[in-house]
């Protein structure tokens, strides 16, 4: 688990189980685009404090699973991310752990 903390917002990264229809690939070559959106949909992302610790997180997955982030869009309420395969690990836990429900 990853986390993090700025007045007004906890970031705890788990391992939420995955949604039915989700589907998990493995290729060197493949890019996965994932938006995710802060709990009922609160601007918990507008300050620059809580936006710097989010980046945070993201850099702490990041190291952990060897991937490279080819691009991201952070908005006050949601997140735009697109990353490669990792080095190692399971891409699937590697996606949980940046969608966590509760960020």
């Amino acid at each position: 688990m990853f986390t993090g903390h700025s007045e007004g917002l906890d970031i705890h990264v788990t391992n939420p189980p995955c949604r039915d229809d989700c589907i998990a690939t493995t290729a060197p070559d493949i890019l996965h685009f994932i938006t995710t959106s802060c709990y009922q949909r609160r601007a918990l992302l507008g300050s620059g404090k809580n936006r710097d610790l989010f980046l945070h997180v993201l850099e702490q997955v990041r190291r952990r699973y060897h991937f490279v982030v080819v691009g991201y869009v952070v908005m006050p309420e949601h997140v735009h991310l697109l990353f490669g395969e990792p080095d190692r690990g399971n891409p699937s836990i590697k996606r949980q752990n940046m969608t966590a429900g509760d960020i």
